[in-house]
């Protein structure tokens, strides 16, 4: 019982990216929020690396968030490492999921600049030397995936249903 929610969790401790998920069964009692039905769940899944590339304080950002009255301190990796994040995540992966090539596709597109530091503090394979280098790894990494791989995960992420023909 935390604060009056009513928690139960269900961790899965198997793997480097340890997965738990947290159920509050009784926030509508207790927020008085009518949009909920009655005994109805609220499902929140926590996803934790245990052994992520160490991280220096010039890759984090830290801010405050102003939200039902109260100031939150947030602190949050830069853009450029969770780009790194990302690639590591493609890279390195044993299957491929949509979403990391979606959002890599977000990362392209805004012009975010990948931290390489990061990402070669995370690489298991030999370090990345340059851009170009890392871009070729990209390219045969990508080159092994099936489009119905990603087109099966990403599909509920488009808010264009037309934009699907960007991967097909």
């Amino acid at each position: 019982n935390l604060l009056g929610f009513a928690v139960t969790s269900r961790p899965h401790a198997d793997k480097i990216v340890q997965k738990s998920f947290l159920r509050i069964s009784n926030l509508q009692e207790i927020l008085e929020l009518s949009s909920f039905r009655k005994k109805q769940k609220l499902h929140i899944k926590i996803e934790v690396d245990i052994k992520p590339p160490l991280l220096r304080k010039s890759e984090r950002e830290s801010f405050f968030v102003n939200r039902c009255g109260e100031i939150f301190p947030i602190l949050k990796h830069s853009l450029p490492t969770l780009f790194a994040g990302k690639i590591l995540a493609i890279l390195q992966r044993p299957y491929a999921r949509g979403r990391d090539y979606y959002d890599l596709i977000w990362y392209l597109k805004q012009k975010i600049p990948v931290n390489l530091e990061y990402l070669n503090r995370g690489l298991k394979t030999p370090k990345v030397k340059n851009l170009g280098e890392l871009w070729e790894r990209l390219d045969q990494q990508i080159a092994k995936v099936k489009p119905e791989t990603i087109l099966s995960d990403i599909d509920r992420f488009l808010e264009d249903p037309s934009e699907i023909k960007w991967i097909e």
